[in-house]
């Protein structure tokens, strides 16, 4: 039963373009639970453009939510063929197979064998692997105090209990421009905005993180010149006087967010005779993590089914949504999922059958362990 759902879920489209969104695997869902768990009670919540996020709960206080996200990536090869799920050598292949359709059908399956739950509800949101709208959504309306929260995205049977914030920053700095010949009369833009990085990096590398490692800055665009009439020049024999930069931030620190890099970036501009002349703050997501003291319930579930307790490293892992929710509900919250992970949003995505069973397994536990 468990590989037939995956296979039906991994044939439903929900990545999201022009034709595409989450619409028909919600619907699939909520048919699911309306046939095979009728105790939970379905809410809707709009999101735009026929996409909804679901809010399924068993009728008792959320004391264990699981945290699912409803789109894929976009196919990076044949749509067809990786909407028509296979199985080779004991795993499943096909778009959403491991991320996050596989973690999906072993928990509907756990549930489902659990027959009745006390403190479960299970949120499905959209745009995860987009720009985060469905949970957006859920926190503006939804508050939560739950005593876990589980995503489960393909983790390999490992924890992931933390990850590092991100901060995207664009940047307009200006200079003075001279003439070539005496560049010493002048402030380079360019070149001062390279030397603001730098002096940037140091900053932020000042204190690491023991759990989530340091901060690191990607210098991702950097474009600048003279200039004149509203309008950047490239004129080799004057001192660029404006620079404009984007900036991908990895934040580790906790109590560090975007607001503060920016002041940092205006203090170290002054000591190199730079002018910021306009921030913009694209996305600003502060770092999260989760102390295994906090875990001990979840470990014992392991334990039983026999799994090796092992959390993953957190140093140059990317963004969960998770992160959105432990830090604004104020709970522990973890990611734990089937194997497969490295093969994510690529053309021969797949999930090990065998993790699957392992992860429905681990489910059940909970529940019953979360039992109110």
């Amino acid at each position: 039963m468990l590989t037939d759902l995956l296979k039906k879920l991994i044939s439903i489209p929900s990545f999201v373009d022009e034709k595409n969104n989450e619409k028909l695997i919600a619907i699939f869902i909520i048919d699911f639970f309306k046939k095979n768990l009728p105790w939970f009670s379905i809410k809707k919540q709009k999101i735009a453009n026929n996409r909804f996020n679901l809010i399924i709960s068993d009728g008792y206080r959320a004391n264990l939510i699981f945290l699912c996200h409803l789109d894929t990536v976009k196919p990076s090869g044949d749509i067809k063929t990786m909407l028509t799920p296979k199985i080779v050598n004991q795993k499943v292949y096909g778009l959403g197979a491991c991320d996050m359709k596989g973690g999906i059908a072993s928990l509907l399956t756990a549930i489902k064998e659990k027959n009745k739950t006390k403190g479960v509800t299970v949120i499905f949101d959209c745009d995860e692997e987009y720009y985060f709208l469905g949970i957006k959504k859920i926190l503006e309306k939804y508050s939560f105090n739950p005593s876990l929260i589980v995503c489960p995205e393909p983790t390999d049977l490992e924890i992931i209990n933390g990850c590092r914030g991100i901060a995207e920053i664009e940047l307009e700095v200006l200079g003075k421009t001279a003439h070539a010949a005496n560049p010493n009369l002048g402030t380079n833009a360019i070149e001062q905005s390279v030397n603001l990085i730098a002096q940037l990096k140091r900053k932020l590398n000042l204190k690491k993180n023991n759990f989530l490692g340091k901060t690191t800055v990607n210098l991702a665009y950097l474009t600048g010149g003279k200039f004149s009439n509203n309008t950047i020049t490239i004129q080799a024999n004057a001192v660029a006087d404006i620079a404009r930069l984007l900036l991908d931030i990895r934040i580790a620190q906790t109590n560090l967010n975007g607001e503060k890099i920016t002041n940092f970036i205006k203090e170290i501009s002054q000591s190199l005779k730079l002018k910021i002349n306009k921030t913009k703050i694209n996305i600003d997501y502060q770092s999260y993590w989760t102390s295994p003291k906090e875990l001990k319930i979840f470990e014992k579930q392991l334990i039983k089914n026999k799994l090796e307790i092992k959390y993953k490293k957190l140093e140059t892992m990317g963004f969960f949504e998770g992160a959105l929710v432990a830090k604004k509900w104020n709970c522990p919250t973890i990611s734990f999922g089937p194997s497969g992970s490295k093969s994510a949003h690529t053309p021969d995505e797949y999930v090990e059958i065998n993790s699957l069973f392992k992860v429905k397994n681990v489910f059940k536990e909970l529940i019953s362990a979360y039992s109110i």
